[in-house]
């Protein structure tokens, strides 16, 4: 039987595809990016940070109006990938764990976090002049889904002085909160866009093999500036039938961040008394996309 957590994901996740399935027909739009990721505290019971490369791939509308109304909607799915955390294993054997007072050294362990995070919104423009040029207030909802894969590195024969487990902690985060989008026209090809959000968050975190299960709240926020190139646009009537081919790129920065708030995750496997603190993590990426509007 699925667990409350595990049937919400179920029916969000359904519902994501088929809005997705839908909206990306009329209007879509693919990032890459690379940059860096940042965990601060609550993690491996470090007080400090560690920072990590990141790879990011997104699929993405920024604004839609519906039915020719100043109601728009906008969405954005982005696939996160740390490849792996080197900096974490080096800082945690270069670090005394508090409350512990000798000195551990673990064995090589292959960290890595993966995830997906989805944001949904809908809101409307109070400021519309046209399609490239507006500002619009929206209510977004989103669900963050992260995990954290520990493996011990099969090329360390020194095992250190502890034993580490192949664990997997998961994390799933709802969010709900307000967004705010913009975008400004340069000229007939190039446009600025911009979006702001902050929402209050709810995360599910557990780890079977630690038998690690706990809920905590914390909050999220983002932005997301760039520039927008549209070399292809035109409209095209027959009839009732109107079709406008819009065909674009983009280049831009975003940031993202979302705190899990009194949270402490042990996954070297050794149950150490850790000191709860807010559990941090951040993003900063460099894009490039291209898309669609029809």
């Amino acid at each position: 039987m699925c667990s409350p957590y595990s049937f919400r994901t179920i029916s969000v996740s359904f519902f994501i595809l088929l809005l997705t399935t839908y909206t990306s027909a009329m209007a879509a739009e693919f990032n890459y990016g690379q940059g860096k990721m940042i965990l601060q505290g609550g993690f491996l019971g470090l007080q400090g940070s560690v920072k990590e490369d990141i790879t990011t791939y997104s699929l993405k509308a920024q604004h839609n109006n519906l039915f020719g109304s100043k109601v728009f909607y906008n969405y954005r799915l982005s696939w996160y990938d740390s490849k792996k955390m080197v900096n974490a294993q080096q800082t945690l054997n270069s670090t005394s764990i508090p409350g512990l007072s000798s000195t551990y050294s673990l064995p090589k362990v292959d960290y890595r976090l993966q995830g997906l995070d989805v944001n949904l919104s809908l809101g409307y423009d109070f400021i519309h002049q046209g399609e490239r040029d507006f500002l619009g207030l929206g209510l977004l909802l989103g669900l963050s889904t992260p995990w954290i894969n520990s493996n011990k590195s099969r090329s360390d024969d020194s095992f250190g002085n502890l034993s580490v487990k192949d664990t997997k902690t998961e994390l799933w985060t709802y969010k709900i909160g307000p967004m705010l989008v913009m975008r400004k026209s340069l000229n007939t090809y190039f446009s600025l866009y911009g979006s702001l959000s902050y929402a209050f968050q709810t995360a599910h975190v557990k780890n079977t093999k630690l038998n690690l299960t706990t809920d905590v709240d914390g909050n999220f926020s983002s932005y997301d500036f760039g520039v927008r190139f549209q070399p292809i646009s035109a409209d095209y009537k027959w009839g009732w039938l109107t079709l406008s081919p819009r065909l674009y790129a983009t280049a831009g920065i975003r940031h993202s961040q979302w705190t899990v708030k009194d949270m402490a995750i042990d996954i070297s496997g050794q149950n150490f008394p850790l000191p709860k603190s807010d559990l941090k993590f951040k993003t900063d990426t460099y894009y490039l996309g291209f898309g669609y509007d029809f």
